[in-house]
């Protein structure tokens, strides 16, 4: 019986883990961000770790997966990196409370970024190190660093606010906020899409004064920031705004308000279903030939 549920077990844990990832957050919203502070940076394949782990997934294949220290064979290098070469990686073992799938399967390709840290090399708890299934914007960026010129900056605008309904301090990113950079006698001027991100690419480098733009009815605790850029370098600077005018907040919550079935349209809520409706048809199969091997057995 132990046995049996040490597989369902395995098959649960492959099952949802089966992209496990070196963190437990995708980092900055834009590779640029973590370009600059990466001293390393390649696809690689795992090869070995100093810890492994085993299980199955629902069509019944075997998994391995490395943490701790892991190597992995570069197959292209971006920065620092050569293909053929091995390089030894540090990967967290805890960041915080959330899924703890802080490994690398022995079969996918990963796009790495990686710090020096101790005349090592680490991954951050909160890094773009991903599958390189999922890299294909970060994999557009940096083909392209050889060939771009100047500097670039990004950031967020988020907006905080008390829902007197339920008395909670919440948070939200604020799109469509005007964002301005300025460099001596020229300014220019973006505004946030509606995750609350901009991002500004082809700056000339120099000491920039970036400044916020808050719309009516809201305040910002900092309106204007400072940050030098050099060239083929990426910089972020982000606001935070606050609001208590009622009705602004009543629009926010009101956007996010949708009918149940309309949120099951999204492919996150898609794909948690199905991940759900596999493991719970694997845990089934598994008790029906447990009981006809039992059957079987008399």
């Amino acid at each position: 019986m132990k046995k049996f549920f040490s597989v369902i077990l395995l098959s649960a844990y492959a099952i949802l883990c089966q992209r496990p990832l070196a963190s437990t957050c995708y980092g900055p919203e834009h590779p640029c961000e973590e370009y600059t502070p990466s001293s390393t940076i390649f696809i690689g394949r795992a090869i070995s770790g100093s810890q492994e782990s085993e299980g199955v997934d629902i069509g019944g294949n075997k998994l391995k997966a490395y943490s701790g220290t892991v190597r992995f064979k570069v197959i292209v290098g971006f920065n620092k990196a050569s293909a053929g070469q091995v390089v030894q990686v540090e990967v967290p073992k805890r960041c915080g409370f959330s899924c703890r799938c802080f490994s690398f399967r022995e079969d996918e390709d990963y796009l790495v970024y990686s710090g020096e840290v101790n005349g090592g090399l680490t991954i951050g708890c909160c890094s773009r190190t991903r599958p390189l299934s999922q890299a294909g914007y970060d994999i557009q960026f940096l083909s392209r660093i050889p060939y771009i010129s100047g500097a670039s900056l990004s950031g967020t605008v988020t907006v905080s606010f008390r829902d007197q309904a339920s008395g909670n301090d919440l948070t939200r990113q604020a799109g469509g906020t005007i964002v301005r950079v300025r460099l001596g006698d020229k300014t220019i001027e973006t505004k946030t899409n509606d995750g609350g991100y901009y991002n500004l690419a082809g700056l000339q480098p120099g000491d920039y004064e970036v400044e916020v733009v808050p719309p009516n009815g809201y305040r910002a605790e900092q309106l204007s920031r400072k940050v030098s850029l050099c060239d083929k370098c990426c910089g972020g600077v982000s606001f935070y705004l606050k609001t208590e005018d009622a009705a602004i907040i009543k629009s926010i919550l009101a956007r996010e308000r949708k009918p149940f079935w309309e949120s099951l349209k999204r492919p996150p809520v898609l794909i948690s279903l199905v991940t759900l409706i596999a493991a719970s048809l694997a845990v089934v199969i598994m008790v029906l030939l447990l009981g006809s091997i039992s059957r079987g057995g008399k």
